[in-house]
C-alpha cells in the first residue's frame, strides 16, 4: 500500500473493498457501506448509519469498530498508506454504537 500504482486503486476499489459512500455515474454521492449519513451544520461532523448484515470475506460482521480501525490506521503517525493525505482532515473517529460511526474533521 505504500507505493501502489494508480491503476491498482481503480481495479481494487469496489471490487475488493468498498467505502462508506461511492460516486454514481452522474457524480452524485450514494450509499456504500453506509446506508445514510448526516452532516452537522458547520460541516465538520459526519455521522454514518452503517448497513446491517455486511460481512467480511471470512464471514465476520462489519461494524463501526471496523470503520474506526480502518480510518485510524490510515491516519496513524507511522502509516505508509499511499492515500494518507486524502484523510488528513479527519481529526477524530468515534463509535456511537455498532451501526453508527461519527467522523470529525479539523
Amino acid at each position: 500500500t505504500s507505493a501502489a500504482a494508480g491503476a491498482i486503486d481503480s481495479v481494487l476499489y469496489s471490487n475488493v473493498f468498498e467505502g462508506l459512500t461511492r460516486f454514481a455515474s452522474d457524480g452524485s454521492i450514494v450509499p456504500g457501506l453506509a446506508e445514510s449519513w448526516e452532516i452537522s451544520d458547520d460541516g465538520l461532523t459526519y455521522t454514518f448509519k452503517l448497513r446491517e448484515g455486511v460481512k467480511f470475506h471470512d464471514g465476520t460482521t462489519m461494524d463501526a469498530e471496523d470503520v474506526k480501525f480502518s480510518l485510524d490506521r490510515i491516519n496513524a503517525e507511522d502509516s505508509a498508506n499511499a492515500q494518507k493525505a486524502l484523510y488528513s482532515a479527519i481529526s477524530e473517529v468515534n463509535v456511537i454504537d455498532p451501526t453508527m460511526v461519527e467522523i470529525k474533521l479539523s
